[in-house]
């Protein structure tokens, strides 16, 4: 009795980057089971030394900002990473982030601010201006929810993190003091 046995090989296609118009993306369909939490939302991908928005529908799709290969492949496989620890925090659904991570996420806000600012200060009207803003955003709890609103979201994306609404309120505060 001879038998037959019938292998069918099933090929899922790995993601690569993209080239559109010269310049090469990141361009990746968004898994059946994080569409309906996704969809509509926008993700927070790291692209070089930047963040930038990618807008969730069927596809995720992002400029890796390089017409160079070399350096696309790079930066494709930290924004698909990071794209990743997005999905599965989608799984998981809105989380409460502890006290500890939310001092940590602001703390790394704060070391990026101090940064910029490190080995040139700037003119004292510009300092003027910016206590002016703070003070403002003091008196204004709405305006300092929109204020910090993108970069706690951000922050929360980075690190793979769906906050709850609670946990981002509490890390828009710890932003702004």
């Amino acid at each position: 009795a001879h038998q037959c046995r019938w292998v069918v090989q099933m090929r899922y296609a790995m993601p690569n980057p993209e080239l559109i118009n010269g310049v090469w993306h990141l361009r990746l369909h968004v898994p059946k089971d994080v569409a309906p939490a996704a969809r509509g939302k926008t993700l927070q991908v790291p692209v070089g030394d930047t963040l930038r928005p990618a807008k969730v529908g069927d596809v995720v799709k992002v400029s890796l900002r390089t017409k160079a290969y070399d350096e696309a492949k790079k930066r494709f496989t930290n924004a698909l990473a990071a794209i990743e620890r997005q999905w599965e925090a989608f799984r998981k659904g809105p989380e409460s982030i502890p006290h500890r991570t939310l001092v940590a996420l602001a703390g790394e806000y704060y070391r990026e601010i101090v940064s910029i600012v490190d080995d040139e200060p700037g003119e004292t009207e510009v300092w003027e201006a910016v206590r002016g803003l703070h003070d403002r955003l003091d008196a204004n709890v709405e305006a300092r929810r929109n204020w910090y609103a993108g970069r706690a979201d951000a922050l929360f994306a980075t690190h793979g993190l769906n906050a709850d609404e609670a946990s981002r309120l509490r890390l828009i505060e710890e932003l702004h003091s």
